[in-house]
């Protein structure tokens, strides 16, 4: 799981397909992350929401469709090392997306990828990246970069990111979405709101309840379900508790290698979520490598020790 950010538009009006519509300036929304949209790789679930004032649970319904949009100019990207290490995860995405243009850039110097992405105007661009390159300083670098494709300060392009700990890893990543895009993978038509740890419960107390006081609107097409539990409670006894979602939001305070008293990442390879995708708003996590303390001189730290790509000691100051 990775969080991210979305965009910020001077206008919210969305076209019949649920996109804001192209301007003549061409501004496009960001997705920085795996999964920070229903948008992942150019993939968009298809739904109908009703904006129902309840907080009850939809009837069980259809798995959701997801269809790839195929509106372009469509980029991937990757880094030098992540050229050569997920060359196979690389070509599949080619597969999907066969008119695409590809780059290899060096993560230290950004001014080539400006320049392509100012001659191409992309509507999306897939990033390829090591675990150990994709930090805070690049993230913010990329972020700055899809905002200078014209002269307005808004973002201007989607953009999603592939990693992986390993080369198979990031091919089996790519391949879900693909196999989503051919029917293969159904997305169960359900949201698991996971709102971390209740400081008012105990500290064992677990809650699973229907409905969602902050998804009411999606009551209309989609069954609902909301987590809440004490400080203590989210053991692995309880990662099953969300294996029926089709999309899922974790919430909460977090550290890179946890979500306080909630979701922690030595946790993460158990869960058997997709197809799913996730969305996670904890703060300070989805580290896949390097990580910064607040309170430190300069603000840095070392690398922090992992295990298959998962941090495994805590961390304090934040």
């Amino acid at each position: 799981m990775i969080s991210g950010n979305g965009s910020h538009r001077r206008k919210a009006t969305r076209g019949a397909d649920g996109l804001p519509p192209l301007p003549a300036a061409r501004r496009r929304g960001m997705l920085v992350g795996m999964a920070n949209s229903c948008l992942v790789s150019g993939i968009f679930v298809v739904s109908v929401i009703a904006a129902i004032g309840c907080s009850t649970a939809a009837e069980p319904r259809e798995p959701l469709a997801v269809t790839l949009d195929t509106r372009g100019p469509y980029l991937i990207l990757a880094t030098s090392d992540a050229e050569t290490a997920y060359a196979t995860a690389i070509g599949a995405a080619r597969e999907l997306h066969p008119d695409a243009e590809q780059l290899a850039f060096d993560t230290s110097d950004l001014d080539d990828v400006l320049a392509a992405l100012r001659r191409i105007q992309p509507r999306y661009a897939l990033v390829f990246i090591k675990p150990n390159e994709l930090d805070v300083n690049f993230a913010w670098r990329w972020l700055t970069l899809t905002t200078q494709l014209d002269d307005d300060p808004f973002v201007d392009l989607r953009t999603g990111f592939i990693t992986g700990d390993s080369p198979e890893s990031a091919q089996a990543f790519v391949e879900r979405i693909a196999a989503a895009v051919r029917g293969e993978e159904r997305m169960p038509n359900k949201i698991i709101d996971n709102l971390g740890p209740n400081t008012q419960a105990g500290k064992h107390e677990f809650h699973r309840s229907p409905g969602s006081y902050f998804l009411t609107a999606f009551a209309g097409r989609f069954g609902l379900e909301t987590i809440s539990h004490g400080a203590e409670a989210f053991v692995d006894e309880r990662l099953k508790s969300m294996d029926s979602a089709g999309l899922l939001h974790f919430g909460g305070h977090g550290h890179p290698d946890r979500i306080d008293d909630g979701l922690r990442g030595t946790q993460a390879r158990q869960l058997a979520l997709a197809p799913c995708v996730a969305f996670n708003g904890a703060c300070y996590t989805g580290v896949t490598g390097r990580w910064f303390k607040q309170w430190t001189a300069d603000g840095k730290a070392p690398t922090m020790p992992t295990w298959r790509g998962i941090p495994t000691v805590s961390t304090t100051g934040h």
